[in-house]
């Protein structure tokens, strides 16, 4: 019996009459081509995020380095995307009002906060407790805001306020009205955030309320389509 090669030796071979490069550009060549293509620019992004993160996180190690006190929580509550210390403090402050982070510049808004407890601590209800509102940048290690680029004071009205008990609420609360009187474009990133914390030395440790990315625009009507659009 004749072996299989025997058998097929007087048959044609076949040949593709297309070009090397014709059939380079086939369908399923292409798909893999443009594939591998998107694979190679996700990754590049990602490499270049990654490096971005990396010097952020250098440059927050080399400011906790030279720190030579204890840090400050309005700082720590911003730099960390979800800190997970509430552990270390006895309450928080937590926004319990409607709040929009599109802001016109220098017209009045206003925030209502209350105390919660994050552990069996109580405070008397006499206590008094001093907040205040300041402003940061967006930075790797956030800038105190203070001034706008005029030299004028950046935040103006009830940047301060006390925080009372209200015994028809059973609760400590606070009202702080203000206003920001720099548009959030001259800043890094476009945007600033609004730290409240507890302004006095009370014997309590009072995690600080953070609101991010304000973005503060000049005219009422900007304002009013930027928050038309991102509700």
């Amino acid at each position: 019996m004749s072996s299989n090669s025997e058998l097929y030796k007087d048959l044609p071979l076949f040949k593709d009459p297309r070009s090397e490069a014709e059939r380079l550009k086939g369908p399923s060549d292409l798909s893999t081509k443009k594939s591998l293509l998107s694979a190679n620019r996700f990754l590049s992004n990602q490499i270049e995020k990654n490096k971005k993160y990396i010097k952020s996180l250098q440059s927050i190690l080399a400011w906790i380095s030279s720190c030579s006190g204890s840090i400050n929580p309005e700082l720590t509550s911003l730099m960390l995307a979800n800190p997970s210390n509430e552990e270390t403090y006895d309450f928080e402050l937590h926004l319990i009002s409607d709040f929009n982070k599109y802001i016109c510049k220098s017209k009045y808004f206003s925030i209502i906060i209350e105390l919660r407890p994050l552990t069996g601590r109580i405070i008397p209800s006499h206590e008094r407790i001093n907040l205040e509102a300041k402003l940061y940048s967006s930075d790797p290690i956030p800038k105190h805001l203070v001034h706008t680029m005029q030299g004028k004071p950046i935040v103006r009205g009830r940047g301060t306020e006390m925080m009372v008990f209200h015994p028809s609420e059973n609760k400590f609360l606070a009202r702080i009205k203000m206003q920001i009187t720099e548009v959030s474009s001259h800043f890094i990133n476009g945007y600033i955030n609004l730290v409240v914390s507890k302004k006095n030395d009370v014997h309590y440790s009072i995690k600080p309320l953070v609101l991010k990315e304000l973005i503060v625009k000049a005219k009422e009507k900007t304002c009013k389509r930027w928050r038309e659009q991102n509700s």
